[in-house]
């Protein structure tokens, strides 16, 4: 892989203007500024990704609920009574 080199130069005259302002303002390097952004974008598209794959989960989750796959608390509750129980007596 080749190395990237990014210079001032390769931005619009705007943009640069901008940037170097929001530095000067800040009181901080635009490297320092740049490093923020290049942090920011990659921690919005790892969040992003989760919050598609969470949103994926969540409606699996409705459509098993809507095609009646699903079990209630009081199913659950009595399995697990059940489970307790068994565990119970044998240790006993």
């Amino acid at each position: 892989m080749s190395e990237a080199m990014f210079t001032m130069e390769q931005l619009e005259p705007e943009l640069r203007n901008k940037l170097m302002a929001e530095a000067e303002a800040e009181r901080r390097s635009v490297a320092q500024i740049v490093i923020d952004l290049i942090r920011n974008h990659f921690e919005e598209r790892r969040q992003a990704s989760y919050n598609a794959f969470l949103r994926r989960c969540v409606e699996a989750g409705d459509a098993d609920i809507r095609a009646g796959r699903f079990h209630t608390n009081e199913e659950v509750s009595a399995e697990f009574a059940a489970l307790r129980a068994t565990v119970r007596a044998e240790a006993a």
